[in-house]
Parts: C-alpha cells; structure tokens; sequence
C-alpha cells in the first residue's frame, strides 16, 4: 500500500502532461484566431479593381501598323514595337521632341524606297535613342539629332545612308548592311563602337566634322567595329578622330580619291592599332599633324598613300628588324 502511495504523484504528473498537450494546441488556436479576426483587412469598395492601371504598370507607347506614318510630340515618351510592321508607300516615324525612347523590341521595321527615313528626329531635337530590333528597305535607316543614342540596331538594305546621328552621339553594337550611300555617318564628338559595317557602296564609317561660326566641330571615336566590303573607304575621318583598333578589308574598290582601308581627309587625327588588309590602300593621308601608330597593313597593294605637301605627321612603316615601339607594319 506504501508503495502504490508513493506512485499516485507520479502518475498524476503523467496525467497532467497528456493534459496539456491535448488542451494547449487548441488554447493556441483559439488565441490566434481571435487576433486575426481583429484585424480584418478592408474591402474593396465596389466598383473598385485593386489592379494598378496599365499606364503604370508600363508606362510605354505600342506602336501599331494604323499608327503610320507615326509623328510624336510628346516630351519624355517611351515607345515600343509589339510585332513585326510592314509598310508599303507609308511614312516611318518622326520624333518632334526631347528625350524620346523608342524600343523595337527584337521586331523589325519594314518600309519602301520614297518613304523617308525609318526614324528620323526633327530639327534640333536631341536626346532621341532608338534599340533593339531591325529596319529594312528605307531611303535612310535612322536619321537622328543631336545626343542620340543607337543601341543594338541593324539596318539593311537602306537606298542612301544606314544610320546618320548628330554631335555628341552613340552607335553602339547596331549593323549597317548593304546601304546606297555610307554605312554610319556619325558627327563630330560622337563615339561609334563594337559595330559591324558591310557592304556599303561609299564609305563604311564617315566620321564629319562642320563649322559653327568661329569654331570646328570634330573629334569622333571609332573603336572596336567590323569594316569590310565597302566600295569606296573602310573608314573616313575629316578632323581630331580616333580610330582605335578596328578591322578594316576589301574597302575602295571604285578606284577614285578617298579609296582606302582608312582614308584620313583632315588634320589632327590619330590611328591606332587597326588591322588593314586586302583594300588598294591601307592608308591614304591626307592632312596635317596625324599621329598613325602601331597599325598593321597586309596584302595592301598599296600600303599608304601619303600626299605631297602634307607636314607634321608621324607615320612610320616598320620592318621585323628595324620596327619601333610605335611604327607601323607593312606586310
């Protein structure tokens, strides 16, 4: 009897923890329940989507085929193509405003010849960047002002010029294929870099320069690109351009002045590390106080032209054995 005495506290503990682990889970549900009903969250009132407005969710433009020919006016607009567009005898897109992006979002642009440019920015309106996508069988390409940028674009095809950007522009990683008149023709102060540049019936790359009262306006960066197959020069440059390490071949096959890999119509430029092969000329200097440096020329079968009267420029061609640091290799 003692010892069944002594065993009832303990079997009562027992009891005690099945009790509480039966009753607690519920105590705990009861006490959670209550706390969330307290704080319900307001309904919708009717009539109410709780859906944000597209506009916000995208603040952006579609452009459609019913929109054409397209004119934007409006300051700060983002615009995008939403499929492949197709026009016959229709005009392409004029940008009568600042800071205007338009995305062509991987389609293509389509147009015919007597149309006008695919793109093009109106008389002093800058900051216009066109992306992303394809245009075709235009009479120009991109026609752009002042500050644009060019982003990932091909351009195939185009009667005259490919793309045409303003001062203090970008082209970057975009193609100018098979155009009528010059691949890209970029204006002084702009960079065009990592592009390829085919098949051009006149210049591949015209780096410009112009006038403006008592100043010249030049200085464009070329680096990085692709330049061949272009019928007149691989590259032309006309004041204070660097050329930086591009390859340029088969250029100048119209056998007139400017008919080379790199044809250097102005002054103070410099031509650094470009690999020139198999046009007439790989350089055909022009102008003054040209640094030309570490390019290499081969199977040129002229390896430079260099006219008479032009002063202060330093252009050496090296040799394997008497070569310098910074000369220039025919090959």
């Amino acid at each position: 009897m003692r010892g069944m005495r002594e065993m009832e506290p303990a079997m009562s503990k027992v009891k005690k923890r099945r009790f509480l682990s039966a009753v607690l889970p519920v105590v705990l549900i009861c006490i959670w329940v209550n706390a969330d009903a307290g704080n319900p969250e307001p309904p919708v009132p009717p009539g109410h989507s709780t859906m944000l407005p597209l506009d916000e969710v995208d603040p952006r433009r579609p452009i459609t085929v019913d929109m054409f020919p397209l004119t934007i006016t409006e300051w700060g607009t983002s615009w995008y193509l939403t499929r492949d567009i197709d026009l016959n005898g229709v005009g392409g897109i004029t940008v009568e405003s600042d800071h205007v992006n338009i995305d062509l979002m991987g389609f293509r642009l389509f147009g015919s010849y007597g149309t006008g440019p695919a793109i093009q920015s109106a008389p002093g309106r800058r900051f216009v960047t066109v992306k992303n996508g394809s245009i075709q069988a235009w009479d120009v390409g991109l026609r752009l002002g002042l500050n644009s940028a060019v982003r990932n674009v091909a351009v195939v095809g185009a009667q005259f010029s490919g793309i045409e950007v303003g001062s203090a522009s970008l082209v970057a990683e975009s193609i100018a294929y098979g155009s009528g008149h010059h691949g890209i023709v970029a204006d002084a102060g702009s960079i065009v870099r990592d592009c390829v540049v085919h098949n051009n019936t006149q210049n591949g790359i015209w780096a410009t320069t112009y006038t403006s009262g008592q100043f010249i306006h030049e200085g464009t960066l070329i680096t990085g690109c692709n330049v061949d197959f272009n019928d007149r020069n691989g590259i032309r440059v006309d004041g204070h351009a660097y050329v930086l390490n591009n390859q340029i071949r088969y250029s100048d096959s119209l056998g007139v002045e400017g008919k080379a890999g790199i044809w250097v119509n102005g002054d103070g430029n410099r031509i650094e590390g470009n690999h020139i092969t198999m046009n007439n000329i790989g350089i055909d200097l022009d102008g003054n106080n040209n640094l030309i440096i570490k390019n290499s020329l081969i199977d040129n079968p002229t390896c430079a032209d260099v006219a008479p009267g032009t002063t202060g420029n330093v252009f050496q061609i090296g040799s394997t054995a008497s070569a310098g640091h910074w000369a220039n290799f025919c090959m």
